[in-house]
């Protein structure tokens, strides 16, 4: 376990000490998983400049060296002002009954289609028993704070940070202005109940800063202020279906349109209130494919939503990279007679 994470981990004990009514990003009450338990799994594209960030990454666990973290993110800032582009961090949260390995090769899977950032899972650990895990993912429903959530939550900080930093100098370098990108956060069943966890104290400020992307939902509800959110399930996902994550959106913007039975009803446009940048896709696996590649009954693997055409192009959209905004201007924030991208 990296020793910031550690950090993270010491601080959110100490706040439990006490009433904490901040947007700090450890939270308090911290329990479920324990905290050596829980692993930072790093993912680069294999092609490109941030294919270098490899030699970074341990072959066997696909983790990054406590000690070399910084080194880390020294080095794919430098790539961002080499290359005159932004970085884009990409963190998630992997799903229920996901091994260590599965959960890595789907972060590796998502860095295959980001051409100038880094992907970071905050390993949600398995631990052999349903009823455990289970008990852990209503512990987060109903507002613990947990150890995976909060790490996530940190994890996100950090990256917003590091992009905030890498697009000012980018910006400066190329004397062009570019928007700081958002961080995209991913999360996959009981990833999604992890991510509400670890977003519902950021300030509003801090959730327009991030793209969200809830696949085989888990949660019934979702916060607003969100950048933009992109909910994919499938119709015969059994877990999004019985805890409302294939109505997610409805159940929170339009309400009425979810009758007592759970089933959507109709409501015209004029009465759909949620934000444009709230989107449903919805697949079927069973549609258009080959059922003998099918596992008998699954329908919630994340590695097959990723197998979808139309996910695939979804996700696209969502890594790809930034380009300028608005004509440069000199940061006039800087010292008096000097300007700061001169």
């Amino acid at each position: 376990m990296s020793a910031d994470y550690l950090d993270a981990w010491r601080a959110a004990t100490v706040q439990a000490q006490a009433p904490n009514e901040s947007n700090d990003i450890t939270g308090t009450s911290p329990g479920g998983d324990s905290p050596v338990a829980i692993r930072r799994q790093v993912a680069v594209p294999a092609s490109g400049p941030y294919s270098e960030l490899q030699r970074f990454v341990d072959a066997g666990t696909g983790q990054v060296h406590p000690l070399q973290w910084e080194a880390f993110k020294e080095r794919a800032a430098q790539i961002a002002i080499e290359n005159r582009t932004p970085m884009r961090m990409v963190v998630t949260s992997n799903g229920m009954e996901n091994g260590y390995q599965q959960a890595r090769s789907n972060a590796v899977r998502l860095a295959e289609g980001l051409s100038d950032g880094v992907v970071v899972n905050v390993l949600n650990p398995t631990v052999g028993s349903r009823l455990r895990d289970g008990a852990e993912a209503l512990g987060a429903m109903l507002r613990q704070e947990q150890t995976v959530p909060v790490l996530v939550r940190y994890q996100i900080e950090e990256a917003r940070l590091l992009q905030g930093s890498v697009t000012v100098a980018v910006s400066r370098a190329t004397r062009e202005n570019f928007d700081v990108p958002k961080v995209l956060v991913v999360g996959h069943s009981q990833g999604t109940i992890n991510i509400q966890a670890a977003t519902k104290p950021l300030r509003l400020s801090a959730r327009q800063g991030l793209d969200v992307v809830y696949v085989g939902t888990a949660v019934g509800r979702l916060h607003e202020g969100f950048g933009s959110f992109l909910n994919i399930t499938d119709e015969n996902d059994v877990v999004s279906r019985r805890l409302g994550g294939d109505r997610v959106i409805d159940a929170t913007f339009n309400p009425e349109r979810v009758n007592p039975s759970g089933e959507l009803g109709y409501l015209d446009s004029e009465g759909d209130r949620a934000p444009p940048t709230y989107r449903q896709l919805t697949t079927n696996f069973d549609r258009d494919t080959d059922q003998t590649v099918l596992p008998t009954g699954n329908h919630h693997s994340l590695s097959l939503y990723l197998a979808r055409p139309e996910v695939q192009r979804a996700m696209a959209e969502r890594l790809r990279g930034a380009a300028p905004k608005a004509p440069y201007r000199p940061d006039y924030t800087a010292a008096p007679g000097t300007e700061a991208n001169a």
